[in-house]
């Protein structure tokens, strides 16, 4: 009997505590930050609310080794909370988000940024893995480097029509991403900003763009053509495939294209890094002598794509290029 009433308590003992820590997870936590602001999470809701007048300060991203399984987040006073949070509001009277202040909340799937927000940092959202649509403040110029990177999830994302630049990777790995209509007066696009945007299925570089940085459209195995506005004095499409304006450089390759052979002009001495990534049914590409430079490197070739599959497809594009550049050595099966 004695055991009996001892195994009972402890058991009540257990179901209290279990209660407790259950109740105590549901309360909101809260706390102060930067300068004069506030943050608070409900734990009921899994909402974060970020609330006062200023800016919110840069933060890094942390990779926290002592989980069983380790996982990256936000030093942010928030950053533990990355599998709790599920919708992000910042209050009005914000008028900055830092350097990745909301990057890797793996459950967030909305996150709400008012008018007041003019400046959005570096990977502020990075690895937000379950946002699924999202809207940028007119106030905002620029989407900053890696904002969106990795937002696997991510279909829809409204820009301001006073857009100027859409920094380094920032649609990296958005492979959900839908197709999106840039605004004319975008100035510059930079390195891997739609790499990996499986489902885009069609864009336009505007009149307004003078810079586009490598790979900018790799991997992109929906977009059968990279259009350029006909105003646009810096680059040029032709049949679907991107250029600058003189033809010397090939920036970009549709990676939805049906054609099975491609043939580089030969005004063409340069080629962007990954600009054959994903293209799943090319399966010859013709180089000119004229040719001065390929990327070399297993990762950063634009002959030799990421993908084996891809790569064994377009095998014949190494022998072309040994033709014409003896010299290289690099053979696209490593």
């Amino acid at each position: 009997m004695k055991k009996t009433g001892l195994f009972i308590l402890f058991a009540v003992a257990s179901a209290i505590l279990v209660f407790t820590a259950i109740s105590s997870h549901a309360e909101v936590t809260s706390g102060e930050f930067g300068e004069g602001l506030t943050w608070s999470f409900d734990g009921g809701t899994g909402t974060l609310t970020v609330s006062g007048d200023g800016a919110i300060p840069d933060y890094e991203i942390f990779l926290d080794a002592g989980l069983d399984i380790p996982v990256n987040h936000t030093t942010a006073p928030w950053g533990t909370l990355y599998s709790d949070v599920k919708k992000v509001v910042v209050a009005e009277g914000i008028t900055s988000v830092g350097k990745a202040a909301f990057s890797n909340l793996y459950g967030a799937t909305e996150i709400s940024i008012p008018d007041s927000v003019t400046y959005i940092g570096d990977r502020a959202f990075n690895e937000c893995t379950s946002l699924e649509c999202i809207t940028v403040p007119d106030g905002v110029a620029a989407l900053n480097d890696g904002l969106f990177t990795g937002c696997v999830k991510l279909t829809e994302v409204v820009v301001p029509d006073g857009l100027t630049a859409i920094g380094n990777g920032v649609f990296d790995g958005c492979s959900l991403l839908t197709p999106l209509v840039l605004p004319e007066g975008v100035i510059s696009i930079g390195d891997k900003a739609f790499m990996g945007c499986e489902a885009l299925t069609g864009i336009t570089v505007p009149a307004s763009t003078v810079e586009i940085g490598d790979s900018a459209f790799a991997g992109c195995s929906s977009l059968t053509a990279i259009d350029v506005d006909a105003d646009n004095v810096s680059f040029l499409s032709l049949d679907g495939a991107l250029y600058d304006c003189a033809m010397t450089e090939l920036k970009g390759y549709p990676a939805g294209k049906t054609d099975e052979v491609f043939t580089v002009p030969s005004s063409v001495i340069r080629i962007s890094p990954f600009v054959f990534e994903n293209c799943g049914n090319l399966r010859e590409v013709l180089l000119p002598d004229g040719l001065e430079a390929i990327p070399t490197g297993t990762s950063g070739t634009a002959l030799s794509p990421r993908n084996t599959a891809t790569r064994a497809q377009i095998a014949t594009i190494v022998m072309k290029y040994d033709e014409v550049r003896g010299s290289i050595s690099h053979t696209g099966n490593e």
